[in-house]
């Protein structure tokens, strides 16, 4: 999603269904994603009728069925999001619609004007906890236990999430870096 605010601007609204990974499920809060869309000024419309949600399921359907069988016998996860990239340009300009005149969504298509540097959206998306570094050479991130470099026993080192990447800082430098684990 950073590359796409990046490349397209910021957009002013999005439609999202109530899932609970988008929307708290207590009468106070926000989920992270509520917050971090409020902080960059997206208001969320909420999918009133599972019709409405309907249209990005059939997108992803669609997906399913043309896309994913080109890339079964892909080597690399780079290998299948650089042909994903290819094939979205390619639906974004072949399939005309009835519902936007003929055209197609690429032709009916307008980058927003509100725009925001690479920099200052990293800032805004980052994630930073402190972490103790346990006897084991380890530290404990989101149910997941993460190796530290020999040396960091019994410190507290900054752990930053940016995207899939996760930083081990100490003393102001970035001494380790590793993916994200979420499984």
């Amino acid at each position: 999603m950073n590359q796409s605010m990046e490349r397209c601007g910021l957009p002013e609204k999005m439609l999202q269904d109530e899932g609970s990974q988008y929307k708290a499920r207590q009468r106070f809060g926000n989920a992270d994603y509520q917050w971090y869309a409020k902080l960059l000024g997206i208001e969320l419309i909420w999918a009133p009728r599972p019709q409405v949600k309907g249209k990005i399921e059939r997108f992803w359907g669609f997906v399913q069925d043309d896309f994913v069988p080109s890339v079964w016998k892909a080597k690399t996860e780079e290998e299948i999001n650089s042909k994903f990239r290819v094939w979205l340009a390619a639906y974004n300009w072949r399939f005309r619609s009835e519902y936007f005149d003929g055209k197609t969504r690429a032709e009916r298509y307008r980058k927003s004007q509100r725009r925001i540097k690479r920099v200052e959206l990293e800032t805004l998306l980052l994630i930073e906890e402190r972490r103790k570094v346990t006897r084991e050479s380890t530290i404990s991130l989101y149910g997941k236990h993460y190796f530290v470099p020999p040396g960091y026993i019994g410190c507290r080192i900054w752990v930053k999430i940016m995207g899939n990447q996760v930083l081990f800082e100490a003393n102001g430098q970035v001494f380790y870096r590793t993916k994200l684990r979420l499984s």
